[in-house]
């Protein structure tokens, strides 16, 4: 289980004597469990990216603490991947170059690469693509790039900011459900962000709103029964039934009280405290 305790962050603008703090988010309590995918919903400048960011290892909170599997995370890990909102893909390196972009950090010889990368790139339809360079991909298939080299370091945490926003309807639903196959076959934990809350109920097994500015904070939760990792995950008959759920009146219950939190703290984003509630 990953868990944020009591988590803020403060950006530091200028200098020793004249710098200034501009706080990012504020008294975070998260408890993401293994296996599971979560999402975080909120409007723009509440903080949602950089949470992601102290969760990955690139920012340092400025207090509280993060714990995976009880023990206390801090920086970098290997087993860490972060998929970033526009992809991140390196234009002056092809599909293959892109894809194992993590395992040339780790050092690891050309012909490992080669061996770890090709399997995955076969399994997202990119093999016959390898040579091809991001400018003349599509979004779907820069998508899929992002995805490559993130299963090529073998995460337990994968991390994805806004990963569907650039695709179209189609696209995303698309994409949405390539995810949740990704997600049956690797025992991975996903913490996603998202500005749709009918993608977050679709996906999450749980999922946070966060209000305000300056800084933002959770102020409600939401805990999707029917999407429960043990029971979508741990199910043979998950892909003939689950997909039937995207319209389900059951699904709309859940997207309904969501939205009508977020609209309650945004109607007046003074009231924005940290708090928790929800379906449970």
């Amino acid at each position: 289980m990953l868990e944020a305790r009591n988590l803020s962050l403060d950006y530091v603008l200028g200098k020793k004597r004249k710098a200034e703090l501009i706080p990012a988010f504020r008294a975070l309590n998260m408890a993401l469990p293994s296996g599971s995918i979560s999402s975080v919903l909120g409007p723009s400048g509440c903080g949602k990216t950089s949470i992601l960011n102290v969760i990955a290892g690139l920012v340092r909170p400025s207090s509280g603490s993060l714990l995976l599997d009880g023990a206390e995370l801090s920086g970098l890990r290997p087993k860490t991947a972060v998929i970033f909102q526009h992809y991140g893909l390196l234009p002056w390196r092809n599909v293959e170059a892109n894809a194992e972009l993590g395992l040339l950090i780790q050092r690891l010889p050309a012909a490992e690469r080669k061996k770890k990368i090709h399997p995955i790139l076969e399994e997202l339809g990119l093999m016959d693509f390898r040579r091809f360079y991001p400018d003349s991909l599509s979004g779907g298939m820069k998508q899929r790039v992002a995805i490559a080299r993130a299963l090529a370091i073998e995460p337990d945490l994968l991390l994805m900011d806004e990963p569907f926003s650039s695709l179209d309807a189609l696209g995303r639903e698309a994409a949405q459900d390539f995810l949740l196959e990704l997600r049956k076959k690797r025992p991975m934990t996903i913490l996603l962000v998202s500005h749709s809350i009918e993608e977050a109920v679709y996906l999450s097994e749980r999922v946070y709103v966060m209000a305000g500015r300056n800084p933002g904070f959770i102020v409600d939760s939401f805990d999707i029964e029917p999407n429960r990792a043990e029971k979508r995950f741990g199910n043979d008959s998950y892909s003939a039934d689950y997909q039937n759920m995207r319209d389900s009146k059951e699904l709309l219950v859940y997207a309904k009280a969501i939205r009508a939190s977020i609209n309650r703290f945004m109607s007046d984003e003074k009231e924005a405290v940290p708090g928790q509630g929800g379906l449970a």
